[in-house]
């Protein structure tokens, strides 16, 4: 009996020790499972495979099968109908769905905000869009003539673009150490640099008007008119670039040891 009964104690000790290692080797094989899961969803996407899916670098939230939205409306008309019946990740929260939504107008809001303040400066530059489409219409219909009234451009974003684009030098000058002092010298610059030097000195012409009575948004939108007609400090700034470059001209060979 003592014998039978320590058979049957073994039996259930080896029966418990194999249900634990087949437990183990579940739990095992669930990990395992879940590793390649993962692995395959933060699996970085070749660009060969799939052009609409580019990978962000924010892992598996996705399914290789979303694809990245588009926001122009002329590559959206453009996409293969493979390619539209796929479903579409999450829009970016800096993106807006406005209909009045300028890129441009964005970034200088960007170069305009202090403190982290955005809604001031959001503020500000929507108040000087007003006063450039008051003043706008007021001289519309002022004007009798109509082709003095063609002239005249009523939106404010385009008067912004213009403003911008007229205030960009087309040159710049970068200072490279030669016969022990800097040398200015003439270089072209990046589309980049000229963008910032526009808003940079419309910036500072608009800062510096501030012992006038009038708002800041009402000194932007006079200034934007004003570089949108090619007068005013921020253009005579950049007159003043072109003019130095013009003066340093013979030390136009020195441009290759120059970093700009």
């Amino acid at each position: 009996l003592l014998l039978n009964s320590s058979d049957v104690m073994l039996r259930k000790l080896l029966g418990q020790l194999c249900a634990g290692q087949q437990q183990q080797q579940q739990v095992a094989n669930i990990t395992v499972a879940r590793t390649a899961v993962s692995c395959a969803r933060h699996r970085k996407p070749r660009a060969y495979e799939d052009p609409w899916n580019q990978y962000l670098g924010k892992g598996g939230q996705y399914s290789p099968h979303h694809i990245t939205p588009i926001q122009e409306e002329a590559v959206q008309r453009t996409l293969p109908p493979a390619v539209r019946v796929r479903p579409v990740k999450a829009v970016s929260t800096s993106v807006s769905a406005s209909l009045t939504h300028d890129p441009l107008v964005s970034k200088f809001v960007n170069y305009l905000m202090r403190a982290g303040r955005k809604d001031a400066a959001v503020r500000v530059v929507q108040d000087a869009m007003r006063h450039v489409k008051a003043t706008q219409v007021n001289k519309y219909w002022a004007t009798e003539s109509p082709e003095e009234r063609a002239k005249i451009e009523l939106d404010p974003y385009r008067v912004f673009h213009t403003a911008i684009e007229n205030g960009k030098p087309l040159i710049g000058l970068a200072k490279v150490w030669k016969m022990g002092e800097n040398q200015p010298v003439p270089t072209p610059l990046k589309d980049s640099r000229k963008l910032f030097l526009s808003m940079k000195w419309l910036k500072e012409t608009v800062t510096n008007q501030r012992r006038t009575k009038r708002t800041f948004a009402e000194r932007l939108a006079a200034e934007l008119l004003l570089m949108a007609s090619k007068e005013g400090d921020t253009i005579a700034k950049r007159t003043e670039l072109h003019r130095q470059c013009e003066a340093h001209k013979n030390n136009i060979q020195l441009r290759n040891a120059a970093r700009l």
